[in-house]
């Protein structure tokens, strides 16, 4: 088995030891372990979006391209097309309690007309 490995690692052009790890992965879970992410690798975090977005309300005139450069300017290496995917965005709704409607009235307020003297 050990002949294999190194067979397959050489033609995948890994490491044995990266052959091992994925062979326990096969073990332990199913055939899909290997190809299944839990976590997005490029993902950026929500202030990235956020910092898109400002910049876009700030300076309208600024394309997805130009605030691209200006983030990476700046340190944060990002896309004109994240950037692009970051405006497209749909807005997350405010959470609402469950029980709350826009026209509804209270009805535990025991409002008495006030009285004019």
């Amino acid at each position: 088995m050990v002949g294999r490995k190194a067979e397959a690692g050489r033609h995948f052009l890994v490491t044995d030891d990266t052959v091992a790890s994925w062979s326990g992965r096969i073990e332990e879970d199913e055939l899909g372990a290997l190809v299944k992410s839990t976590v997005p690798v490029n993902k950026f975090p929500d202030f990235v979006a956020a910092m898109v977005i400002k910049l876009k309300s700030l300076f309208p005139m600024m394309g997805r391209r130009r605030i691209a450069g200006f983030l990476t300017r700046a340190g944060l290496h990002i896309a004109a097309t994240t950037v692009r995917r970051m405006l497209n965005r749909k807005p997350a709704q405010p959470s609402r309690p469950p029980h709350w409607h826009p026209l509804r009235i209270p009805t535990n307020l025991h409002l008495r007309p006030s009285r004019v003297p």
